[in-house]
């Protein structure tokens, strides 16, 4: 394993697999979990296995999950923004209202 680009052995769907370390071992492994029972998933709701099929269902899947994360950001930080300028706003008054000495 290379210190500046630490991989880790892990196994997605049946298939021993070198991977980038994200974060740290136990959510690599984690995260080899969870795409392993999506595939799982995936696979189980059609009566024949195609492996590249299932792979891009799961790849789109996580896609979606992704863009919806993004959107759920985005929103969030147009809300902290918003009341950041309110708070900035209440800030300004109070000033105007009470001038430092």
């Amino acid at each position: 394993m290379s210190i500046l680009n630490p991989k880790q052995q892990v196994e997605i769907a049946g298939n021993r697999l070198q991977v980038p370390l994200y974060i740290d071992e136990e959510t690599t492994e984690q995260l080899a979990a969870e795409i392993s029972a999506r595939l799982k998933k995936i696979g189980a709701t059609y009566e024949t296995v195609n492996t590249q099929r299932n792979a891009l269902a799961t790849a789109y899947d996580y896609a979606v999950e992704t863009a919806e994360t993004k959107k759920q950001y985005e929103q969030d930080v147009r809300e902290i923004l918003t009341a950041l300028e309110r708070i900035t706003s209440s800030l300004k008054e109070l000033l105007d209202r009470f001038p430092p000495v």
